[in-house]
């Protein structure tokens, strides 16, 4: 599926497609499973293998997800973060256990990026500012769902070093500073109303 690299750790991640929760059938290999968001025997799940590699051996460990959502993953240092429906999950690479879980709800998170000294944690409801330790700092929300499905994703979300644009589901485009203030929003027809 994906494999993320930095100076210290290659982690590579895959979907494990055997398994169940709360299976006696389970037949992992890996050091530990965890499920973060509590999924039951009969949920909808997808399991995700990560694989860690580094000078000092390796471990797997399994997260649960929901089948009805695709993560993202970000390695930083000697974390990964784990985007899980409505939930930040932080995984530590060294001994594969999930330090923080952070929620979000009711925002439905599409993608977490690193940005300025933190990260901007991208949710289909809010725009979400993190600090390097992850905790929130900020957040924007539009008029609609922050995706506009009439431009490529990569336009929806732009993320400029002075500011983000976002554009929302009815199609107004919206630019907001540093400190998540609104600059500037455009309407799809197009006209920019400064503040």
């Amino acid at each position: 599926m994906m494999t993320l690299e930095n100076t210290r750790f290659r982690v590579k991640i895959e979907i494990e497609e055997t398994y169940t929760v709360g299976s006696a059938d389970n037949r992992l290999r890996c050091d530990v499973i965890h499920n973060p968001l509590g999924f039951s025997r009969g949920s909808m799940v997808k399991a995700y293998d990560i694989h860690v590699r580094s000078a000092e051996g390796e471990r797997e460990t399994i997260v649960v997800g929901s089948s009805y959502y695709i993560p993202n993953f970000l390695l930083v240092d000697d974390l990964l973060a784990m985007t899980i429906v409505d939930k930040l999950v932080i995984l530590r690479l060294e001994d594969c256990e999930i330090v923080q879980v952070i929620e979000f709800e009711p925002n439905y998170l599409l993608d977490i990026f690193p940005w300025l000294d933190g990260y901007i944690l991208w949710g289909e409801l809010d725009v979400v500012k993190l600090d390097a330790a992850f905790a929130p700092v900020w957040s924007f929300s539009a008029r609609d769902m922050l995706v506009d499905v009439n431009v490529p994703v990569g336009e929806s979300l732009i993320l400029q070093d002075d500011r983000i644009i976002v554009r929302d589901f009815l199609e107004y485009r919206y630019e907001v500073d540093r400190n998540g203030k609104l600059i500037a929003e455009y309407a799809p027809d197009k006209t920019s109303r400064e503040l």
